[in-house]
């Protein structure tokens, strides 16, 4: 089953706008896209991580290309292999970003020739499915708040 791209594009222009709830001075949760077409795997992903960031489904390289236009994610999960092309031709339009997002690929598809391809495209890590959540949660987060700090230090 694939992820339906209308309601995915119109969710992550609304999240661009969510805040962290529970907060009194209403920090927002870093959005993190999740650039994926199967939906029983975005889905639960979103809900293992939903506490930690707002998130925002695309579930093809259109969708997602267009949700750019409209949101700035802290960070992206990539998939390789999507209905509409390689996972990997999205950081041509990430690295044009004034601030690009963290790009971590995530496949069911490992290779030696797709590890390195990724990590040469400048992605800060390789997933293979199924993901270990909680160690993905601690590094998004571990990351996307250094970045944080760099940027506001300059």
């Amino acid at each position: 089953m694939h992820v339906s791209d209308m309601t995915i594009f119109e969710n992550c222009t609304s999240h661009c706008f969510s805040v962290h709830k529970g907060h009194m001075d209403s920090f927002p949760k870093p959005i993190l896209m999740i650039v994926d077409d199967e939906q029983n795997f975005t889905e639960s992903l979103q809900l293992a991580i939903e506490d930690e960031f707002t998130v925002s489904v695309a579930g093809s390289l259109e969708v997602a290309r267009r949700a750019l236009k409209k949101c700035q994610p802290a960070a992206i999960l990539l998939d390789l292999r999507l209905p509409d092309g390689d996972g990997l031709e999205l950081l041509h339009d990430v690295n044009k970003m004034a601030q690009p997002p963290l790009v971590v690929v995530m496949t069911a598809y490992a290779s030696v020739e797709s590890h390195e391809k990724t990590l040469d495209a400048g992605c800060l890590g390789y997933l293979v499915k199924p993901l270990n959540i909680h160690k993905l949660k601690l590094d998004l987060k571990k990351n996307i708040e250094s970045r944080s700090r760099t940027v506001h230090q300059e």
